[in-house]
């Protein structure tokens, strides 16, 4: 049985990585499985399916082939029995083509908010696709926006990867990490913002930021790290006492539960998805998306609770032991999609 991942692209995103790991697990299981992207350089396009290039991302991690296309609605593209598409523009142009594939929408934000109009948006979520979510919070916006059933998928992290790292933390610090994004949505400035302040008033207080998308940030950071090996982020995350989360929205939130795993109190804004694991008292401090008073008051807690912040710590890492694998929710897909 042959499966096609349809993508928008391959750079390194939280979106990107999980429809990649599911297809790098799908081969394992044995099916015959290729991630298709667009590429209009046919010079490129060439080498790259000569060559099999992978990103750097990609490589020694997941193993998974990357086919580029011209178009996505060229026949060579229609011969797979089922094809999972992520993104709106991609499920776009998976309605416009005539195959006897199984279609399937894998939804990983309400890209409503912020991906596109959402006249369009709302038109392609409507197309009659199976559809696999992410989150409960997804699940319930499909339900009732668009009174269709879908499938929950969790998104999961590498257990042999995301763990504490003993020996990390500094004394007489208390480091917050945040990662540094150029959407605006994902609330980086507002982050900053409050941890600045925050670090006015206790000067053990440290902010350290980390990202994939600015080589170099003009954010106050007292350090910086910028697009960290896979194999290096769950020292960074365990050097950290607290990962603040400020996007206003986000379809599950990958690092929160990253950031969990390596034992980091998490202090996060309701943005949605996060919610799957980040319940407010147990495993994390949560407060109402954009209120960045709120943010401020949950981050001085963390800061100056050492009990509360030690049984957050210690709750989520409990929680995080329990999580379901990648391996187990790609088997979920196969029992839903195969």
């Amino acid at each position: 049985m042959k499966i096609s991942f349809w993508l928008p692209h391959v750079k390194l995103s939280g979106g990107v990585r999980t429809i990649v790991t599911y297809a790098h697990w799908l081969k394992r299981f044995g099916y015959q499985v290729e991630v298709v992207v667009e590429s209009k350089s046919a010079p490129r396009r060439f080498l790259a399916n000569l060559l099999d290039r992978k990103p750097k991302w990609m490589q020694g991690y997941l193993n998974v082939p990357i086919r580029r296309t011209k178009s996505f609605l060229d026949s060579e593209n229609f011969n797979s029995d089922i094809i999972v598409a992520d993104s709106w523009g991609v499920v776009e142009k998976l309605g416009q083509v005539k195959t006897k594939a199984k279609r399937v929408h894998f939804i990983q934000h309400d890209e409503r908010l912020y991906h596109g109009d959402p006249a369009r948006v709302t038109k392609n979520y409507q197309l009659p696709f199976q559809k696999i979510v992410i989150s409960n919070w997804l699940k319930k916006i499909i339900t009732a926006d668009f009174a269709t059933d879908s499938d929950l998928v969790l998104t999961s992290f590498d257990q042999k990867i995301f763990h504490p790292v003993n020996g990390t933390r500094r004394l007489g610090e208390i480091r917050i990490l945040i990662l540094d994004h150029s959407y605006v949505w994902k609330g980086t400035k507002e982050g900053v913002e409050t941890v600045m302040k925050l670090k006015e008033k206790y000067p053990q207080v440290r902010l350290i930021g980390f990202g994939v998308r600015r080589r170099e940030s003009d954010m106050s950071y007292d350090e910086y790290y910028f697009d960290l090996p896979q194999s290096e982020l769950a020292t960074l995350y365990s050097s950290c006492d607290i990962y603040c989360c400020p996007s206003w929205h986000e379809g599950f939130g990958m690092p929160g539960l990253e950031a969990l795993a390596c034992g980091s109190c998490l202090v996060t804004y309701d943005n949605g998805g996060c919610l799957d694991y980040a319940h407010d008292g147990r495993t994390a401090l949560v407060v109402p998306s954009r209120d960045q008073a709120a943010l401020y008051r949950a981050l001085e807690q963390a800061v100056t609770n050492e009990s509360l912040r030690g049984r957050l710590q210690a709750q989520g890492l409990e929680l995080a032991a329990t999580w379901p694998t990648w391996e187990q929710e790609a088997r979920l897909i196969e029992s839903l999609i195969a």
